[in-house]
């Protein structure tokens, strides 16, 4: 079950098996203190993760789009030092107490993991019976389309991040940027510049290198944009049988 959350979760238990034979400190925190964390619904004390990592290795915006891409429901938990966050999931998209106030996805545990460094630790419990449990309490739907992009925006300020997206980048076929006929861009919330940068793109037939160069946007801008894009496979890069991640098969997409 879930394959690449076990990889995930396999390469941090290795990792903390090297760190034991070193002698290091293997306490992280992620298991037996996890009731303590601040949550809609509460963790089990002593459970251990269906998955675990660190945020150098996998980085928010992975996080939130693997989770997306399972359609998950379960909380994640991050530890950096005497700090805790907890983010609940329905169906693969972040929760959050009450309604939305404010136009920024990115707010409360959310807002506050995006600031946390590399070498912070996750833990992922997956838990069915999630909506269940939050009972009567009011929670409103982060659209995790638009989560995505928005801390992809954020990790970009981090150089080891910036350096992945570029080498990631460099990878994309020399072809003009096209999106996939599923495509949910609305959903995503883009700025001004990033759908000026797109609209070009797509009206003009440009590849990634010449959109760059084109200057419709600042690099800032459009390097995580179609970053956020291809990972989340609503850029069509011809990969077969590709669909876009939170687009169920089954929906009709403008």
């Amino acid at each position: 079950m879930l394959a690449a959350l076990r990889q995930l979760r396999e390469r941090e238990e290795q990792h903390l098996a090297t760190a034991a034979q070193a002698g290091e400190d293997t306490d992280d925190g992620l298991v037996d203190r996890a009731s303590g964390a601040r949550s809609i619904a509460s963790i089990p004390a002593q459970r251990a993760p269906d998955a675990r990592g660190n945020l150098r290795e996998t980085p928010l915006p992975h996080l939130l789009t693997h989770v997306l891409a399972r359609g998950l429901d379960g909380r994640l938990l991050v530890v950096h030092g005497e700090s805790r966050e907890t983010i609940d999931f329905i169906q693969g998209a972040p929760v959050r107490r009450g309604a939305r106030v404010t136009d920024d996805p990115i707010t409360g545990a959310l807002a506050r993991v995006a600031t946390f460094p590399a070498q912070a630790r996750w833990a992922f419990f997956i838990d069915d019976e999630l909506r269940g449990a939050l009972g009567d309490v009011p929670w409103t739907r982060v659209e995790p389309l638009e989560a995505i992009l928005t801390t992809t925006r954020r990790a970009c300020r981090d150089p080891r991040f910036l350096a992945r997206v570029r080498a990631t980048l460099e990878k994309l076929p020399t072809r003009p940027l096209r999106l996939h006929p599923q495509a949910a861009i609305g959903r995503f919330a883009l700025a001004p510049l990033e759908r000026a940068a797109l609209e070009a793109a797509l009206d003009f037939g440009l590849t990634f290198p010449e959109l760059l160069s084109a200057a419709t946007a600042p690099e800032e801008v459009v390097e995580p944009l179609i970053y956020a894009l291809g990972t989340t496979k609503h850029l069509d890069v011809g990969v077969a049988g590709a669909y876009p991640i939170g687009v169920p098969q089954r929906e009709e997409v403008d």
